[in-house]
């Protein structure tokens, strides 16, 4: 986890430039090409075919009651919306790795579904866990806030993780926004400098002359206070 050579994609500040990146237009669509497929896409589930009819493969009663079950378990959670869930597990692809905690709840037929699959953001994870003897995911340490600091651990059977693109035990993966960066950083400070250029000398270099006489220290001074505070704007010219 602790491989990235760049300062500014570590810690907090790795959130807080992702959390600044889809602010750009072009960072933007890319997200809405990987997205759109998936968010658009029909989402089913298929009886398992586990016996025979007139000689076919066929579903058997059992089978089709578990898919409808599973369906209705996936699309009818009490708190979170089937859509939503998909929107944010994409959103893991971008950072490089998305996180939900499973919250189960007892229906009146007495079957245990999912109450919700609560988003849990990767910036609160304080630490990732793993597991001593196997060096498998065990679960993370997570840091929220409300009018302190809550510390609180979530085993990693009770997390739903998407990572994408891990390369050994890095939990957190690597996304689009990592590629990304380098350029969207160029196009961010670029935009300022060129927009700081325009304001300066978007109206070309001013020049004033003082009249024979008049060149004192005074005035020296106030020419170029004024040459400092040009600018270009609305009421320039």
């Amino acid at each position: 986890i602790f491989d990235e050579y760049k300062t500014q994609l570590t810690g907090a500040s790795k959130w807080d430039n992702y959390a600044r990146m889809p602010s750009d237009g072009q960072v933007t669509a890319i997200r809405k090409v990987f997205a759109l497929p998936a968010m658009s896409a029909e989402w089913f589930v298929t009886p398992f075919r586990d016996t025979e009819q007139d000689g076919k493969p066929a579903s058997s009663k059992r089978s089709t009651e578990i898919a409808t079950f599973i369906q209705d378990a996936m699309w009818k959670m009490p708190e979170t919306q089937w859509a939503n869930f998909i929107r944010e597990a994409i959103e893991g692809q971008n950072t490089g790795v998305a996180l939900f905690e499973k919250v189960y709840v007892e229906r009146e037929d007495g079957k245990i579904v999912w109450e919700e699959l609560s988003p849990r953001l990767p910036r609160t994870v304080e630490r990732w866990l793993t597991d001593p003897g196997t060096g498998r995911f065990a679960g993370i340490k997570q840091r929220t806030y409300s009018d302190h600091p809550v510390d609180s651990e979530i085993p990693g059977w009770k997390l739903l993780r998407f990572t994408f693109d891990q390369e050994g035990s890095n939990w957190e993966g690597r996304g689009l926004y990592r590629a990304m960066y380098k350029h969207w950083w160029f196009v961010e400070h670029f935009e300022k400098v060129f927009a700081l250029s325009v304001e300066r000398s978007g109206g070309g270099i001013p020049l004033i002359g003082l009249p024979e006489g008049s060149n004192t220290p005074e005035n020296r001074a106030a020419v170029r206070k004024l040459i400092k505070a040009w600018r270009v704007g609305a009421e320039a010219g």
